[in-house]
């Protein structure tokens, strides 16, 4: 989780200093939601996500040099460097892809589930998307033909109640979005998303359960995001109130994992501190590695595209 949120916090600094290019959606304090589901995976498994998807990326095990080449534009990046932040894939790791298309990912990811399915292979998908995602037919279509086929899908819908400037309550009329995907015959599950083991344990049930032929679950983490919807070079607005930031901030899942572990007593401030420099080591290393390696061949933009 600390991993996570350090890596889009430098992600920023890195695209408002202009060694980057394109854009970032910051997955910042949302990251109980990726490392609770993606722990409950196995090898096999696969994750679809969206366009703020370098939390699920790594929680899924793409490599910190890996993703940040790609944000560089390397050749050396998952993607080769032709990818960037919203489009990363790495099938190696069972990261399908993220995708800059609102919603889209969800029928890519029930099209795994079905060739799973066809195939008898007890593997599961798991498809991330935010609030935000409610506005596209195509998801409410892709959860009814899943409980339709009973796929073995989990949908997750990471709600932090805004999609950029647009609140929830002013786009569905219901309190939560698990409402309207019971409505479609999916069992659901809504839990605190900032709960790393709320949320693991929600998602191993949902697992196991998709995984011996249940048909697909539908969990809701109820979350918030920390910074801005996105940001490019001059960093954009956040559209929220101050009093809407301050609530966020105070629903940090990393604080409230170190509280309880310090708690338990498996961990304790110097280890917490050898933790945060260790997370400070791995990325300077990223970021040293995407510098030092080449940018694609010319000759190279035409291969692994279909058309």
């Amino acid at each position: 989780m600390m991993l996570i949120r350090r890596f889009d916090e430098l992600a920023l600094e890195l695209i408002w200093s202009g060694e980057i290019q394109g854009v970032v959606h910051p997955y910042v304090g949302q990251e109980a939601c990726a490392v609770g589901v993606c722990a409950a995976l196995r090898p096999g498994d696969r994750v679809m996500s969206n366009h703020r998807g370098h939390g699920h990326c790594i929680a899924a095990g793409i490599g910190p040099r890996h993703l940040m080449a790609e944000l560089f534009g390397r050749a050396t990046g998952c993607c080769r460097g032709k990818g960037g932040s919203m489009h990363i894939a790495d099938v190696s790791a069972g990261m399908l892809g993220a995708n800059g298309i609102v919603g889209a990912g969800v029928p890519i990811a029930a099209g795994a589930a079905l060739s799973d399915l066809l195939s008898a292979r007890e593997h599961v998908t798991v498809a991330f998307f935010g609030d935000g995602a409610t506005g596209q037919g195509v998801v409410f279509e892709t959860m009814n033909i899943a409980a339709l086929w009973r796929l073995p899908i989990v949908f997750v819908c990471e709600n932090n109640g805004i999609a950029a400037g647009t609140e929830l309550a002013e786009t569905i009329a219901v309190p939560n979005v698990a409402e309207l995907a019971a409505a479609h015959g999916l069992r659901t599950s809504v839990v605190d998303g900032h709960d790393v083991d709320a949320v693991h344990d929600i998602s191993s049930a949902a697992v196991a359960q998709v995984r011996s032929g249940a048909g697909p679950h539908f969990i809701e983490c109820v979350l918030d995001r920390w910074r801005m919807h996105a940001s490019r070079r001059v960093p954009m607005p956040d559209l929220r109130d101050q009093s809407a930031l301050e609530h966020a901030r105070c629903r940090d899942s990393v604080e409230h994992l170190r509280k309880s572990l310090i708690g338990a007593r498996a961990l304790d401030d110097r280890a917490f501190a050898d933790l945060t420099a260790e997370v400070e080591k791995e990325l300077a290393d990223a970021v040293a590695y995407a510098k030092a390696s080449p940018f694609p061949q010319p000759s190279e933009v035409l291969e692994h595209v279909f058309a």
